[in-house]
């Protein structure tokens, strides 16, 4: 939720203590609409970013937490815009708003973390658990169950039960 004070600090701290640690985050929308004015209109623009290219979305969520104060709906789109322009993609950029795929995508994060049982932002999900969002549960939970980074698990073949 980008109009989330919490998920404005745990967002980056969440993804540096699973870099550390050797894994990926994967970011989802969950805009709580019904608190958040424009919440809805920045995780759409996100969600557009994402779709025309991964770095695009890296800029705008920095770019929308650092003026989080002072954004609007128009404000986010408009920075969404000037993002995709500055990148050349603002033709993927308008066709992911245009096609309804950005919102698709939000509508579909959002009906996901409700059947999964969260209730408020910033949430993670950590080898299928729910990990709440203060600081700290995140990083004890990485850390009792993956500790220190190391060699992945070897992939099963399916129906062999064998690397």
């Amino acid at each position: 939720d980008f109009e989330c004070e919490r998920c404005k600090r745990r967002t980056p701290e969440g993804r540096q203590a699973v870099l550390e640690r050797g894994g990926a985050l994967e970011v989802r929308f969950f805009p709580l609409v019904k608190q958040h004015d424009w919440a809805f209109a920045a995780s759409e623009c996100g969600a557009a970013l994402a779709g025309a290219g991964l770095p695009l979305y890296a800029r705008f969520e920095e770019a929308v937490f650092a003026r989080q104060e002072g954004m609007s709906a128009a404000a986010a789109r408009e920075l969404a815009a000037d993002i995709a322009d500055a990148a050349g993609a603002r033709a993927a950029f308008d066709a992911e708003i245009a096609s309804g795929r950005a919102r698709e995508r939000v509508l579909k994060d959002i009906d996901l973390a409700l059947r999964i049982g969260a209730h408020g932002t910033p949430i993670f999900v950590l080898d299928g658990r729910l990990v709440p969002g203060p600081r700290g549960f995140l990083e004890n939970a990485l850390f009792l169950s993956h500790g220190k980074p190391g060699p992945p698990p070897p992939t099963v073949r399916p129906g062999t039960g064998r690397p």
